[in-house]
């Protein structure tokens, strides 16, 4: 089975997606199986052109982003619901908090009370993130991380990568081997 994907992005006077559309086709051989719309999503970003929120049509929630004064992400509020009488963002689905080290690098992360430590090396690469190993290849990029590893074209882009799950390759078309 091949699945297809067709992607279309408004994107604001500062050149930032600013919506994102996406809708998939599902191939077996010559014809379509099935075609599926995966959804619309709606970014706001600060002045500092952080990304603030996505907001999701196909279930109707929003996921926030909360920067400190250095521009690190230092947490988010995944999942919040939209309540039409105090017309504000509600009820969160889970909710993290990152604590950066002095280098910007992510040193502890409490996902909804769950404590988790990652550690990096002199060159800013992360070693392990909440206790499992994350490998580099000689152009520093990750090449395995938590039972799935990563290959990339000469350009640096993402390839594939392989887990017990599968093989997802990336480009027009998603093929599941």
């Amino acid at each position: 089975m091949t699945l297809t994907t067709a992607t279309s992005a408004l994107f604001d006077q500062m050149n930032r997606t600013k919506e994102r559309s996406i809708q998939a086709r599902a191939y077996d051989g010559a014809q379509v199986l099935q075609p599926y719309g995966f959804g619309r999503e709606v970014y706001d970003y600060d002045s500092n052109s952080r990304l603030t929120s996505t907001t999701r049509d196909e279930d109707a929630r929003r996921d926030a982003f909360i920067y400190n004064d250095a521009g690190e992400l230092t947490g988010t509020d995944y999942g919040l619901s939209f309540d039409s009488g105090s017309q504000t963002w509600v009820n969160r689905q889970r909710y993290q908090t990152f604590t950066p080290d002095l280098a910007g690098n992510r040193e502890a992360v409490n996902d909804d009370g769950w404590q988790t430590i990652w550690g990096s090396n002199s060159l800013n690469q992360y070693l392990n993130a909440a206790g499992n190993t994350v490998s580099h290849g000689s152009q520093h990029e990750i090449t395995a991380h938590e039972s799935v590893s990563y290959q990339y074209l000469a350009d640096g882009q993402l390839r594939h990568s392989t887990s017990s799950n599968g093989t997802y390759e990336l480009g027009s078309a998603i093929h599941l081997v």
